[in-house]
């Protein structure tokens, strides 16, 4: 009888430890996490303070990818696969110069971004006037620098992002840049242009 209960004890105590290795690994994955506003809140926090102070440009560039990643899984879209059209949210808030070219489209639940290349002459980190005058709306400017632009409207809460980055700089955070930049006359095509990122992203 002993030797049952001790039987029945190890296997309940070994199914209790996998439930609880399984349970951790399921909360602690970004797709459960991102679940929560108290954590996508943290992590928009967490950009605001890179751009405003970043170790390093990779740092930098990184920094947008690995917020739109964790903040809200999506789908990504390649030019070079499907056509891509802007969207309407973002055509909403940004008037995109006709020299445009779309290359990469995100979309989830909670982010609508765009990725592309502009001729470096063209500015793209648009002011806090011209974005209120686009949209007739009240925004704040919470990030600000060379290369970046983050915008908050409290009111809707949402917010718009904007980067600009040389395209050798924005390949060492996009994989399928970087892979492009490998062809000759990929690099030859967009020798005169920068790499730009236009998101729109809910918040809580």
């Amino acid at each position: 009888m002993n030797r049952i209960k001790k039987s029945q004890a190890k296997y309940l105590a070994f199914f209790l430890t996998g439930f609880l290795i399984f349970s951790l690994a399921l909360v602690l994955h970004p797709s459960i996490r991102s679940l929560f506003p108290q954590y996508r809140s943290n992590l928009f926090k967490e950009l605001i303070s890179t751009v405003s102070s970043p170790d390093s440009q990779t740092a930098l560039v990184q920094s947008f990818w690995e917020f739109r990643e964790f903040y809200s899984r999506g789908n990504i879209t390649l030019a070079k696969h499907t056509q891509i059209t802007v969207p309407s949210k973002i055509t909403s808030v940004i008037l995109l110069p006709d020299e445009f070219t779309p290359y990469l489209a995100f979309n989830s639940n909670k982010i609508t971004s765009i990725e592309g290349f502009v001729p470096s002459q063209i500015q793209i980190l648009i002011s806090k006037e011209a974005l209120q005058t686009k949209t007739g709306e009240n925004w704040s400017l919470k990030a600000n620098s060379s290369q970046y632009r983050v915008f908050v409207n409290q009111t809707n809460k949402k917010a718009l992002i904007i980067t600009r980055f040389d395209l050798e700089t924005a390949s060492k955070a996009n994989g399928y840049l970087h892979f492009d930049l490998r062809e000759d006359a990929f690099v030859q095509q967009h020798k005169d242009d920068v790499w730009v990122t236009i998101s729109l992203v809910e918040l809580d």
